[in-house]
This record gives structure tokens, sequence and C-alpha cells, in this order.
């Protein structure tokens, strides 16, 4: 991401704040390319939810959820944007997730070839976490290591381009990012 770029969108924000709804339909479009990359990217290991809906649906619930954000309170920078883009993923997929395989959804009721293959991994990696779990950890991370992630994995910047948004040095981001993984380690690996 360029300078340009973060510039562009801090423009945009402000406008959105002067009440410049054009502004909200060009964060949606700077957001959407790489929130399609990164809708794939996480959507292809949720085999089991793969049965009700496709990547497509989940971008499009997100697209909305940011939209109604962005219309309610548009964010203060372009770090926040990002932070609530990577957050309406989150959410929308975490929504459909519990939708499926909650206590009344479908997806409870019935066994696929895809759940045998969900125990057997289970049983040959100790505990394999959820995805529903992760995305729910990353939510309780402190905000400092929460955007570093958004940023990295959720939006696929490199750490040169997340230190760019942030306005942080590189060393700080790859500390961040670093405490931020041994975190979610700690979070998913059974302990002794």
């Amino acid at each position: 991401m360029s300078t340009g770029t973060t510039t562009f969108l801090q423009q945009q924000i402000e406008k959105l704040k002067r009440g410049d709804m054009a502004a909200r339909g060009e964060l949606i479009r700077a957001a959407g390319q790489r929130l399609q990359l990164l809708t794939r990217k996480i959507y292809a290991d949720y085999q089991r939810l793969k049965r009700y809906e496709d990547s497509g649906d989940v971008l499009q619930t997100a697209l909305i959820r940011l939209m109604r954000r962005l219309e309610a309170s548009p964010p203060d920078d372009v770090p926040a944007f990002f932070q609530l883009a990577a957050r309406e993923i989150r959410c929308s997929l975490l929504d459909m997730a519990r939708h499926y395989y909650g206590p009344r959804g479908a997806g409870t009721k019935e066994r696929s070839p895809i759940d045998e293959v969900d125990v057997a991994a289970d049983s040959n990696s100790g505990r394999l976490i959820d995805w529903t779990e992760f995305h729910e950890l990353v939510e309780t991370m402190p905000a400092e290591e929460r955007v570093v992630v958004d940023l990295l994995w959720y939006h696929g910047m490199t750490r040169e381009e997340a230190a760019d948004v942030l306005d942080l040095s590189l060393a700080t981001i790859k500390r961040r990012w670093m405490t931020a993984r041994i975190r979610l380690q700690k979070l998913v690996l059974p302990t002794g």
C-alpha cells in the first residue's frame, strides 16, 4: 500500500465525516477487492459452511455491514477503517457459522463426509481449533495486537504496508505480530 493510497483513503474518510455519501462508495470499492481476496482465503477453510453459503455470500454480507457502519459512524482514520472492515468479515463468518452450526442450525442435524474428515484431523493434531474460535479469540486480543492481525492476516498486507498505515516502525509491527501469534498459540494449544 502506498502513501498515496493511504492519503486517498484518509481523504474519503474526511469527506464521509462531512456527509459525502459518495465517499462511502469509494471506501467500499477500496476495501472490496482486498475483502474479496480475504474472504476467499478464510472461507477456503470453512469446509462445513460451504454446503450452505459461498464466499460471495460472506463478502456481500460483510460489505453491506461495512456500508451501514460507515454511514452510521465514520472511522476517524485509515487504521480504524481497516479494523472496521476486518471486523465485519469476522462477524459475517461468525454469524454464518452460528446460524448453521448453532443449537438450532441445520448443520447440527446432519453429518457428512466433511465432518468425518474434521474428526480425523482433530485426532491427528491433538486439538484443531475451529475457525469460529479463532475469530472469537482475535476479537478478545489487546487493540494494538488486534490491529496488526487485522492488517496482516485479514487484509493480507505486508509488514511494510501495515507500518505505513499505522505510521509505526517496521520493528514495532514485527514485534506486535510476533506477540499476537504467540498469544493466539497459547490460547489455541492445550497446556502441558
